[in-house]
């Protein structure tokens, strides 16, 4: 039993060291595998060629292969208010960009942060307090990768509409369209 024991602190330690190297490379352990194809796409062409194979590999340690792509109701940029000015094509895509995502994309500044995205697979406008399902860095990326980027992971806004019909199980349709105008 005591060897049990030890052998389960040991994983725990080897899953806690792995985490933190996830964090330390940018990403989350568990993250989902078609996350790091979209960043294949998208992000390693841009950089240099030894980093950008490291950074893959890094993802790729990272994710677990999952059935399905994920597709995501909402996201989060993460970054520091007092350092975002030094995040020119971040600042880009917030000025320019962010309104294209209908409020489904959100910044929310925090002292001492990198830029990073966080994505929700339910939460169309998350609490501070809920765990995002993917957390990725962003912070060399353009601001055309962060749009594609979003573009390729974020539900289309039909599909939410879809979803949300199913959701009210009961109500009138037509209610139910008017309802979501409004919101709009």
């Amino acid at each position: 039993a005591a060897a049990a024991a030890a052998a389960a602190a040991a994983a725990a330690g080897d899953a806690a060291d792995d985490e933190a190297a996830c964090v330390e490379a940018g990403f989350r352990l568990g993250l989902a595998c078609d996350v790091c194809v979209k960043y294949e796409k998208l992000v390693v062409p841009t950089l240099d060629a030894e980093f950008g194979a490291a950074s893959l590999a890094d993802c790729q340690r990272c994710c677990q292969e999952e059935a399905q792509e994920t597709m995501y109701m909402s996201a989060r940029i993460l970054v520091d208010g007092k350092s975002a000015h030094r995040y020119y094509e971040l600042r880009d895509f917030i000025e320019n960009d962010l309104d294209k995502f209908k409020k489904r994309v959100r910044v929310r500044y925090s002292a001492g942060r990198r830029p990073q995205l966080a994505l929700y697979e339910t939460a169309k406008k998350p609490a501070k307090s809920v765990t995002p399902d993917e957390v990725i860095s962003i912070s060399g990326w353009k601001r055309d990768q962060i749009t594609s980027f979003l573009e390729l992971s974020l539900l289309p806004l039909e599909d939410e509409a879809a979803a949300e019909e199913e959701a009210a199980d009961g109500e009138d349709p037509a209610a139910a369209d008017g309802a979501k105008k409004d919101e709009l």
